[in-house]
């Protein structure tokens, strides 16, 4: 009885996507974490999260999801009776894993509700832990997800992601203008406006430190370069999903 109510809390949308098998494994998941403690349970879950991210680049979302919620599972079920410096770690974790979430219901052919559900939690626990960074990125990817037929709100989720009350590191910053000038260009934005804001995102991985392989668990963004910027303004015509490593899972990884 009570792993039917925690996977009826935790899955909402995303339940369907799963069978029996796959319900086993995250629940599995969740006993297997709660075997450990302090730094060893986020080393755990982190461990798992990034395991996660390559199981779905070798097979597929649908053989990563299972995992994924595994760890949004333990972070939900765990961090309601973990000592305040765990739980702070353990929220900014089950962030990441909810945004990498967010996406593989997506790619599985569920509704957007399932994307929808995992975005808010992730940004949910961005903010309960204090991560304005990854709020912010939360944001972006909100807005890569939004469908160019609303591309008002695509604009908006951009702009608040690079202008809002925080400070996005400088690769993640320089994705989110460029999502932000792609939206521009989707309302019809004065052409001589965008070029201003590609700028800012060309200019702004100057800042950064060398790229890093990316993680699910790592920094933001970690990997995203000039060479994946856009030399030149998008036009009206493009999707949200053309935007280079769009469709990346992770927050590690764009």
């Amino acid at each position: 009885m009570r792993r039917r109510a925690f996977l009826g809390g935790v899955l909402a949308g995303a339940a369907p996507l799963l069978d029996a098998a796959a319900l086993d494994h995250m629940a599995a998941a969740v006993r297997s974490a709660r075997r450990y403690t302090d730094h060893h349970l986020i080393n755990h879950l982190r461990a798992a999260l990034d395991n996660a991210a390559r199981a779905d680049g070798r097979t597929g979302p649908r053989q990563a999801l299972p995992a994924a919620l595994g760890v949004c599972g333990a972070v939900d079920h765990l961090a309601r009776d973990a000592p305040s410096h765990v739980r702070r770690d353990l929220l900014v974790l089950g962030s990441r894993a909810a945004e990498f979430a967010a996406w593989l219901p997506r790619d599985s052919g569920a509704p957007a509700q399932a994307t929808t559900y995992w975005h808010d939690r992730a940004i949910e626990w961005a903010a309960l832990s204090g991560d304005g960074p990854m709020h912010a990125y939360v944001l972006l990817r909100k807005a890569q997800a939004t469908d160019r037929t609303d591309a008002a709100r695509m604009r908006d989720l951009a702009h608040a992601a690079v202008h809002g009350p925080w400070i996005l590191p400088p690769r993640a910053r320089a994705e989110a203008l460029q999502q932000e000038a792609r939206a521009m260009a989707l309302t019809g934005t004065a052409p001589d406006l965008l070029p201003g804001t590609l700028d800012q995102a060309h200019d702004a991985p100057a800042t950064a430190g060398p790229p890093e392989p990316a993680t699910c668990s790592g920094a933001l963004c970690a990997g995203y370069t000039r060479d994946r910027l856009r030399p030149k303004a998008p036009s009206a015509t493009a999707r949200p999903d053309d935007a280079p490593n769009a469709r990346s899972r992770c927050s590690g990884s764009t």
